[in-house]
């Protein structure tokens, strides 16, 4: 009887370990087939973390290589929380024979979630982590691989930190080095994964020399993004890349003011966010695209894409809000804790088919996020000189006077050929007529909300087409450009000098200077000053301050 508990438990207990075994393929393979599907969405995301679960209570080693998939899928998705938290997580169950390349992931990635949230010390210290994982694996086309990951990635501490921009350039390329020594015949890198990674870092050069290196320098940017744009269409590479290209491509279009091919390239990249959803990138696209339509003159399709713009942007800067909040918290509480590494043999088999799906997210919001801010500030700098340098040259009220029945002497004549005639005719005309003018302003006339050439040139006892004929030689612009101008001057002037109308609403703003409609304001104010004016009275609040604690 004694024995044939025995032979029982012996039986009983192979059972178990079999079913363990089973259970962690099973887990292995649902894994594989996850990581196959290319759309990233809630459901997804669910049943990773079902395997997590699974894969903790039962302490299987396949928690770190799933772990290391949710923070990737968490990245591509702006949650830099949550990237955090999964990577904080899966921390407390590290030992000796947790894979080395997961590891190197898990901190890599824990290192750029850090960084977008502001966290710079604790994003360096990731990377050196990461760093020394790297390092430890045998697999040398892996190591190439995730050396490059390491190293593109680090660049983003750099840009966010505003510390040695050199060293931008110096990673980038040493990435691209590392990307270009895997084997074309790797069995642990596929050529997917080394030519997306290569197009990835040239289309990241290119933004170097196009929007952070000091001066800029366009002919090397345009050669790496040729290169990119060239690889994507001889090579296969993977949806969320390939998205950032097109916006980054479309946002040099912008710059270098060949605005179809801005237009048509930020709408591609659209199309690709749809199936691939990057709340930033979008919120980058919609600006873009809102930029160049405005510099094409169609307001209809400017205001409907600022209008997505300012909308996505508020949601984005909520989630943001509560982020910080949560990991401020988190790094409060947290001790430190020693973390035991040893070298360990790499398996053959890799799970990062599409990790290098976070390449360069986080960075080229970066990139962009640096470069925006770097024009604003120099925009807004300038009206501010502008504004304390201002003299008051208006043309005496005498003068004015003096020549008032001339110039309706002159008026009277137009009626006849001399209606068509050019104002270079008559120095004297164009002198009179730009007396009038100034008289128009400094009566600040054109706050008028029923403004208009024909109001004006009654005003002046003249005809609309002598008085816009005026306009165009004596200020160099149509009437409804000069008139917004004059508009969008006056309330820059009340804003900075009569502090209380920052606290005013836009549409207030709006009414005040003669503007129907706020959108049709806001839409002038960027156009005239290069910034909306919300990110106007914003940057003149802390102008403001800086000027009082002198």
């Amino acid at each position: 009887m004694r024995e044939l508990f025995s032979i029982l438990f012996i039986l009983l207990a192979f059972n178990f370990i079999n079913s363990q075994a089973i259970s962690e393929g099973k887990l292995q393979r649902d894994l594989e087939g996850i990581k196959t599907e290319k759309n990233v969405d809630e459901k997804k995301i669910i049943a990773l973390k079902n395997i997590y679960e699974k894969a903790k209570s039962n302490n299987y080693s396949i928690m770190f290589s799933t772990a290391s998939e949710l923070a990737r899928l968490y990245t591509n998705l702006g949650k830099n929380k949550e990237v955090i938290e999964i990577t904080t997580d899966v921390e407390k169950y590290i030992n000796s024979k947790t894979p080395e390349e997961d590891l190197s992931k898990i901190y890599r990635m824990r290192g750029l979630a850090y960084g977008q949230l502001g966290f710079l010390e604790e994003s360096y210290q990731s990377f050196q982590i990461s760093k020394k994982h790297t390092k430890n694996i045998r697999d040398k086309d892996l190591q190439h691989y995730l050396s490059s990951l390491l190293y593109e990635n680090f660049t983003s501490y750099f840009d966010r930190s505003k510390k040695q921009s050199d060293s931008i350039k110096f990673y980038l390329t040493k990435s691209l080095e590392e990307a270009e020594l895997i084997s074309d015949k790797s069995k642990s890198v596929s050529n997917l994964l080394k030519y997306d990674m290569i197009t990835s870092l040239q289309n990241n050069l290119g933004i170097y020399y196009m929007f952070i290196d000091d001066p800029k320098d366009p002919t090397k940017a345009e050669k790496y993004f040729k290169k990119a744009l060239q690889n994507s269409a001889q090579k296969e590479i993977l949806p969320y890349n390939k998205l950032n290209l097109y916006m980054t491509v479309s946002n040099y279009y912008l710059e270098i003011k060949n605005y179809d091919l801005a237009i048509e390239y930020g709408k591609n990249a659209l199309d690709l966010e749809k199936n691939n959803s990057s709340p930033y990138n979008r919120e980058n696209i919609y600006e873009i695209i809102s930029e160049a339509y405005l510099a094409k003159n169609n307001s209809r399709e400017a205001k409907r894409y600022t209008e997505l713009f300012k909308n996505l942007k508020d949601s984005i800067r909520i989630a943001e809000k509560h982020s910080v909040d949560k990991i401020s918290s988190q790094i409060v509480k947290k001790t430190e804790t020693d973390i035991t590494e040893k070298q360990k043999t790499s398996t053959g088999y890799i799970l990062i088919i599409a990790i290098i799906c976070t390449l360069f997210i986080s960075l080229t919001v970066w990139y962009y996020w640096k470069r925006k801010n770097k024009i604003e500030q120099k925009r807004f700098k300038a009206i501010i000189k502008r504004l304390i340098n201002k003299t008051a040259d208006k043309t005496s009220t005498s003068k004015v006077s003096t020549k008032e029945n001339d110039i309706v002497q002159v008026s009277k004549k137009e009626n006849g050929a001399a209606a068509n005639a050019s104002l270079n005719k008559s120095n004297d005309v164009a002198e009179l007529l730009e007396a009038k003018l100034q008289k128009f302003e400094d009566r600040e006339d054109y706050l008028k909300k029923d403004m208009s050439i024909t109001w004006l040139a009654n005003n002046f006892k003249s005809n609309p087409k002598y008085v816009s004929e005026a306009i165009r030689e004596l200020k160099k612009s149509n009437f409804s450009t000069y008139i917004n101008q004059l508009r969008i001057q006056y309330i820059i002037d009340k804003l900075y000098n009569e502090p209380f109308y920052m606290e005013y609403k836009i549409s207030y703003l709006a009414e005040d200077c003669g503007f129907s409609h706020s959108q049709v304001f806001v839409i002038a104010f960027k156009k005239e000053t290069g910034l909306t004016p919300s990110s106007f009275i914003e940057k003149l609040r802390i102008e403001k301050n800086e000027m009082a604690s002198q």
